[in-house]
């Protein structure tokens, strides 16, 4: 049985929300600037499973400390897999048929 979260419920939930904002900025080599919307994102994502929460198997700052975790887990998986299928391409890199020519030879300056 879900409960709303209580005014006095917040402070707790955005330190949680802060501190896996940083293990995970940290973790990836983000910016400190991205932070806030990492924290936002984990936020979200645990407003979308607030209704899961039941208060007889443990705290809400357990539950959230939970379930952020594994918000920053997906969110880090899908980082790193995203880094991973990036393509970078050189400008010296030879086009796939263009016998030999490159990229840079088929900009104008």
């Amino acid at each position: 049985m879900s409960r709303p979260i209580s005014p006095a419920d917040l402070p707790a939930i955005q330190r949680i929300a802060t501190e896996e904002a940083m293990r995970l900025c940290r973790s990836l080599g983000l910016p400190p600037q991205d932070r806030t919307d990492v924290g936002n994102d984990l936020l979200a994502d645990l407003l979308s499973r607030l209704p899961a929460y039941d208060p007889s198997k443990g705290t809400l700052g357990g539950f959230a400390r939970v379930c952020m975790r594994h918000a920053a887990f997906r969110m880090a998986q899908k980082h790193r897999h995203q880094r991973r299928v990036a393509r970078t391409v050189s400008l010296d890199d030879p086009l796939p048929g263009g016998d030999g020519l490159t990229l840079a030879d088929t900009l104008s300056d």
